[in-house]
């Protein structure tokens, strides 16, 4: 193997001299030995190649090239040879394996940007999903809150205890006399000769008739009717109030009477004064001239 390759350096690249009278299997056995052992030597570089001692085929160069590329970390650019027409060969061959690789390469490049790019979209779903369940946590903490506040003031209220069968008969129609959990969608609708807290929503369409007064522990979309019975002291609360129309006793407001008020969402009562309705935000001084 000594004698039949030989690798020397030249500034440009290196020289491969082969012995021309070894069978070329034989001889292409010796070159792989040969890079093998000096592939530390030879390093990491960019090269041009050639040949000298023998006359190789396309098909032995190659298989020459090949054996470099496997055993070494040398990049081959080009041939070099004394004969124009087979050096031009010689490049294009050149030219061709690299623009394989180069192609190769894009192509790992073009695969792993896309699996980053499916990454990242993961992550940001998994991020659009947590402040999702962050909004829903904050909401329903908002919404407990709210809801201990209306408890407040509904425990305020005098209650009388009352059996189930004649409810309606003995209690009186201030003290809370139904809990409805749920919302009212359109077409439903609760009547009752006491007063009502609903937990939900109640929704355009719906209706809550009432002889006392009315507390909607959600947005107030529907009709509402409280003091039924002509009473102009019952009231209306709602944590969003934006109802269709509210009557207490024999004094009616619409939505649009009420315009303003009803834009903020923030809890409200609407109750009667000098024949008018007047909706305001709940505070201390507003349930203090509510009469329970």
């Amino acid at each position: 193997m000594k004698n039949s390759v030989v690798i020397k350096g030249m500034k440009s690249g290196i020289v491969i001299m082969l012995d021309k009278n070894l069978e070329y299997e034989k001889l292409k056995g010796d070159i792989t030995q040969k890079f093998k052992s000096s592939s530390k030597f030879l390093g990491n570089a960019d090269v041009c190649v050639n040949f000298e001692g023998r006359k190789l085929s396309d098909e032995q160069v190659d298989d020459v090239l090949g054996v470099i590329k496997e055993n070494t970390d040398l990049n081959v650019c080009c041939v070099i040879s004394k004969d124009e027409k087979e050096d031009k060969l010689y490049q294009e061959k050149i030219e061709e394996n690299i623009k394989k690789s180069t192609d190769k390469r894009n192509l790992e490049i073009i695969k792993q940007a896309k699996q980053n790019l499916q990454k990242e979209k993961k992550l940001e779903e998994e991020r659009k999903l947590f402040r999702q369940e962050k909004e829903q946590y904050e909401k329903e903490k908002k919404l407990e809150k709210q809801i201990e506040e209306a408890k407040k003031i509904a425990s305020s209220q005098e209650e009388k205890s009352c059996d189930e069968e004649d409810f309606i008969d003995k209690c009186n129609p201030c003290s809370i006399g139904r809990l409805h959990i749920g919302g009212l969608r359109s077409g439903q609708a609760i009547e009752m000769n006491s007063s009502v807290v609903v937990i939900g929503d109640v929704n355009h369409g719906a209706n809550i008739v009432a002889k006392g007064n009315v507390i909607v522990l959600g947005t107030l979309y529907g009709n509402v009717y409280a003091g039924s019975d002509g009473r102009q002291d019952a009231f209306v609360i709602a944590l969003e109030m934006q109802a269709t129309q509210i009557r207490i006793g024999n004094v009616i407001a619409r939505s649009s009477d009420s315009q303003e008020a009803v834009r903020e969402k923030e809890a409200k009562v609407a109750y009667v004064e000098d024949g008018r309705i007047y909706i305001e935000k709940i505070n201390r001084s507003v349930i203090k001239d509510l009469k329970m």
